[in-house]
């Protein structure tokens, strides 16, 4: 491995990766000005306490840093690409099948269910899944729930290496040796596995405050 100097264009870096153009002004830039800015000042309160080697956090505090290692794993160009791709791939179907359950002899419903996937509407949908994604009560509480440690290492080769991709999760999150691992600084990297069965219980995790902004 050789460390060098690297310009944002000669990584994967994309401009403007989570804003949505496309949508008025109070959708566009929510994703990245509001959603994820209260993520990361959250996931930053963690992090002050996790260079303490401080890991009893308080619920909100906890659940702001399982919220930040859900926005890693989406806000990549990849993991936008396959968004879309899913999102564009079940659309029909998805008509199809609102089609079927709508009792309704008005015409204009149906034809507007015909409307194909506008480059809007898609934005929308993205916008929507993304932020639902980023804050699953479902997959924040396992995070949650699992044993977390700050790990140190000695005579590190490399005192600094930085990633667009940091975390380690190399089954998932659903076996018992699951685990997540992540750097944190030069010398330390925060943990994760899972707890026993008989050990797993609360804190839930706490979804980030809504501010009544709708996507749909």
């Amino acid at each position: 491995m050789k460390p060098r100097r690297t310009h944002p264009d000669g990584t994967d870096y994309v401009r403007g990766l989570n804003t949505f153009r496309i949508l008025p002004p109070a959708l566009a830039d929510f994703l990245e000005n509001r959603f994820l800015k209260r993520a990361d000042n959250l996931a930053s309160q963690a992090l002050v306490r996790f260079l303490k080697d401080d890991v009893n956090l308080d619920v909100e505090t906890m659940s702001g840093w399982s919220r930040f290692i859900l926005t890693l794993l989406h806000r990549t160009p990849e993991a936008m690409e396959r968004l879309t791709n899913q999102i564009v791939g079940y659309y029909p179907r998805y008509m199809e099948e609102l089609r079927r359950v709508v009792n309704t002899g008005d015409t204009g419903v149906i034809e507007a269910f015909r409307v194909e996937l506008s480059e809007e509407r898609l934005a929308r949908l993205k916008l929507g899944l993304l932020q639902m994604n980023m804050d699953s009560e479902f997959l924040g509480t396992a995070l949650n729930r699992m044993q977390w440690a700050v790990i140190h290492f000695n005579e590190m080769h490399h005192l600094l290496l930085t990633s667009d991709r940091p975390i380690v999760m190399t089954n998932g999150l659903a076996h018992a040796t699951s685990h997540i691992v992540m750097p944190i600084s030069a010398p330390a990297d925060i943990r994760r596995r899972q707890q026993p069965r008989d050990r797993q219980g609360p804190p839930r995790y706490g979804r980030s405050r809504r501010d009544g902004t709708k996507t749909q």
